[in-house]
């Protein structure tokens, strides 16, 4: 959860603080409500850098991958945990440049930081416990 929180924060830090427009509204498809149109539809946090969708995306269906893939009783959802979860994530990728919401960079910037979220959070989920 707590990855979860410090990327949608690291999210709003860049949107607030880099200048970058997502594709005119003209060309873009409607592909519903974003966390980060609740808090802004314009001004400051209407940049599209990064896609909030590839971020949230990436953390969440990485780390049910990751705790399916340690946890699952069954030898199949654990061999399938990462690739589904990998599927899903490029998937939602091309789903982001084909409604034509945001441009490549927006994606692969979501991408980058939701891994960065994601390799914090499975590495603190794999971390040694003392006493156990």
């Amino acid at each position: 959860m707590l990855a979860f929180v410090a990327a949608q924060a690291l999210e709003l830090f860049y949107k607030a603080t880099l200048y970058h427009p997502g594709p005119p509204r003209s060309i873009a498809h409607t592909d519903g409500p974003s966390i980060t149109e609740l808090v802004s539809s314009s001004g400051p946090l209407a940049n599209s850098f990064p896609s909030g969708h590839m971020v949230r995306a990436v953390v969440v269906y990485g780390l049910i991958a990751f705790v399916v893939q340690r946890l699952a009783p069954w030898s199949l959802a654990r061999r399938l945990a990462i690739p589904v979860a990998t599927f899903v994530i490029v998937l939602l990728a091309f789903d982001r440049l084909y409604l034509d919401v945001h441009w490549e960079s927006d994606v692969l910037g979501g991408l980058l930081l939701g891994a960065v979220a994601l390799l914090a959070g499975s590495v603190w989920l794999d971390r040694p416990v003392a006493g156990g």
